[in-house]
């Protein structure tokens, strides 16, 4: 999956979120939290940053879970690590092509 699509995933995901009292939990979240951050890894593996990142436990339904103000700062931290990156890239780019 190329990062612009991910960025753009964290970017709707955490505009949803925003929305969402900061207690209300967030479990049917965590499976595609965890997805896009193995997809991320994937395109990133050599990063400190994403390797740090935790995947979160799944949770049966009514045992709580995620809240939405935590999964909206791991959202938000993986999108800004993946534009930082993307960005260098860039950079990468146009100095080796230039």
């Amino acid at each position: 999956m190329k990062n612009s699509t991910i960025i753009q995933m964290l970017e709707e995901t955490c505009s949803m979120l925003k929305h969402v009292d900061a207690y209300v939990s967030c479990a049917h979240l965590v499976p595609s939290y965890n997805a896009i951050l193995v997809a991320a890894r994937t395109n990133h593996p050599d990063d400190p940053f994403l390797s740090a990142l935790p995947p979160l436990p799944i949770v049966n339904k009514g045992e709580g879970g995620c809240g939405s103000a935590e999964l909206r700062v791991l959202f938000a931290q993986m999108r800004i690590a993946l534009e930082s990156l993307q960005n260098e890239s860039e950079r990468t780019t146009a100095t080796t092509s230039g």
